[in-house]
């Protein structure tokens, strides 16, 4: 049993190198086409797969950088839509890396990543299992860097 979860976590992290690697051969429109497809499939598999939480962090951070990659068509968004309707018994792990990449953006000093973290902030309370609470409410979230 512990061989075959090991070969399951193997073959997510191997899908996430996939995504992330960038091939010469590929325009950068296919790269993020395939990006989006792979990043997309990781969502929707979260659960039968069942990755380490190491790789559902990863996985958080790459769909919300795929979201922001600005060279990219308008299926930018489906993956981090994927990963939020799919993560279901890992709702709080994602919350929690998704709130600490929106204070990464927000802290940082670059106006668009400003820009963009408090978009998020305004965009994904609606979600109902992504309420405000994860996104600067809480001890850890946005609101505890006040200074920002």
């Amino acid at each position: 049993m512990f061989a075959r979860l090991r070969q399951r976590h193997w073959v997510y992290r191997a899908l996430l190198d996939l995504a992330a690697s960038t091939p010469a051969e590929l325009s950068r429109e296919a790269v993020s086409e395939r990006r989006s497809r792979l990043l997309s499939f990781l969502a929707r598999s979260l659960e039968s797969l069942e990755p380490s939480p190491a790789s559902v962090r990863r996985l958080a951070r790459a769909a919300l950088d795929h979201l922001f990659d600005r060279e990219i068509n308008r299926e930018s968004s489906t993956p981090l839509r994927d990963l939020l309707s799919y993560s279901i018994r890992h709702d709080e792990l994602v919350a929690d890396e998704l709130s600490s990449c929106v204070s990464e953006m927000i802290a940082s000093g670059d106006a668009s990543s400003r820009a963009h973290g408090l978009g998020l902030i305004l965009e994904l309370p609606w979600i109902s299992r992504f309420s405000a609470y994860s996104f600067g409410c809480g001890s850890s979230g946005v609101r505890a860097r006040e200074g920002i």
